[in-house]
């Protein structure tokens, strides 16, 4: 991990936190006053401003430094987020209603067919109304406080299992019904002591699979937050065997302790494929599997001609490669793998359901960011991920296990 980008990126983050502190507070502070309320009720979010700045920096300095977050730092984490990010709808909210204010203040001074008023007394136009919407906006101001607090608390560990059959072009018979189960950015190190991997190990386990994908990022920073979870990965059963690919993350810490995290992950019984593959013989049919390293955020460790060599077009081919992005570089009609399997996006951890359509954060960025995507014969799933990175949250997006069961198409 490059420490000093990544403090860079904390005092970035503060001072847009702080900035978007400081206004709403700021605008609170007025209703407070007009209310005639007691000055604590200002006073005292002013002072927790203050004290969360402080923990703010505190944990995220300690991460670089730490393995594994302890409890009392994802305490003290948790409590940040709260503090914060449901600070930034309500910023949005406050930064309409002036700018609205603002407009209208505005025209009604360029307008030559009205009087020129004061911004005072445009102010005071509809004052019952004005008082009643004020009354109304800061008691709704309440609501992504409580639904950070569930996410958070609640929705971390949620995990969902998506079930869905896999077409697979000219599949063998003896490969109809195979099940895989993919599990993604597992981020060892976000929860403490992997209590989120001891569920996913659990639910695993109860789905009797005959072979578990592993899409990347077991890891946060180092090698020392993957002692937390080893154990549960190596207790994973599948009768044909658990298969992984790195990410991102798996690469954010110096040489040396990214060799340990592979030879910890071997030692799991995982067969990590490092731009490599294998080809699997069962009932007779061949299937065959192929893994690369990370390609995607200033990264280019795939080598994909090395990781389909030797294999044969006319088999089932599957290839691990944690960036989905990668699918439309690489993948897509420009190799006869039949489906990539992905994660990296977290499916954004942040989204909502509106008519059945699911929204998130993710979209922005990413083309392919969660769920399945086909062109012609060719398929790609992106997992939302069973872990969590930044913000140890996840709102309208559930963690994802992947249940997939092999069809001839």
């Amino acid at each position: 991990m490059n420490k000093a980008s990544f403090l860079v990126f904390i005092i970035v983050l503060q001072v847009l936190f702080l900035l978007t502190d400081a206004y709403v507070l700021h605008r609170w502070k007025k209703f407070v006053q007009q209310k005639q309320w007691n000055k604590l009720l200002f006073t005292v979010p002013y002072m927790v401003m203050f004290l969360a700045v402080v923990c703010n920096i505190y944990v995220n300095v300690r991460r670089m430094n730490v393995g594994a977050i302890p409890l009392f730092d994802l305490i003290l984490y948790n409590a940040v987020i709260v503090w914060y990010l449901p600070k930034l709808p309500i910023a949005l909210t406050l930064l309409f209603t002036d700018s609205i204010k603002f407009l209208k203040w505005s025209w009604n001074r360029i307008s030559l067919h009205k009087k020129t008023p004061s911004l005072s007394e445009t102010v005071q136009e509809n004052i019952p109304r004005r008082e009643l919407l004020k009354n109304v906006g800061w008691s709704l101001a309440a609501a992504p406080f409580i639904i950070v607090g569930d996410g958070l608390l609640r929705k971390v560990t949620n995990f969902h299992v998506n079930s869905l059959d896999l077409p697979v072009k000219d599949l063998p018979r003896a490969l109809e019904g195979l099940k895989i189960i993919q599990i993604s950015d597992l981020h060892a190190g976000s929860i403490p002591n992997g209590s989120h991997i001891q569920e996913v190990r659990r639910i695993i386990n109860t789905l009797s699979a005959d072979m578990v994908f592993m899409t990347g990022d077991f890891v946060n920073f180092r090698s020392d937050e993957y002692i937390s979870i080893a154990k549960d990965i190596q207790k994973i059963k599948a009768d044909i065997g658990v298969y992984a690919c790195l990410g991102n993350h798996d690469h954010y810490s110096e040489y040396s302790d990214h060799k340990r995290l592979i030879s910890m992950i071997k030692e799991s019984d995982v067969h990590l494929l490092i731009n490599a593959n294998r080809v699997l013989n069962i009932d007779g049919a061949q299937i065959q599997i192929a893994g690369v390293d990370n390609t995607g955020l200033r990264q280019s460790f795939a080598k994909l001609d090395k990781a389909l060599m030797n294999l044969q077009p006319e088999f089932p081919t599957f290839l691990l490669a944690h960036d989905p992005t990668f699918w439309d570089k690489e993948v897509r009609e420009k190799t006869f793998v039949d489906a990539m399997f992905s994660g990296h996006t977290h499916g954004g951890q942040v989204g909502v359901h509106i008519l059945g359509v699911e929204m998130s954060v993710a979209q922005v960025v990413y083309k392919q960011w969660a769920g399945l995507y086909s062109d012609k014969n060719q398929q790609l799933y992106v997992n939302r991920g069973v872990g969590v990175v930044g913000p140890p949250l996840r709102i309208g997006i559930d963690p994802e296990i992947t249940e997939f069961i092999l069809r001839k198409a």
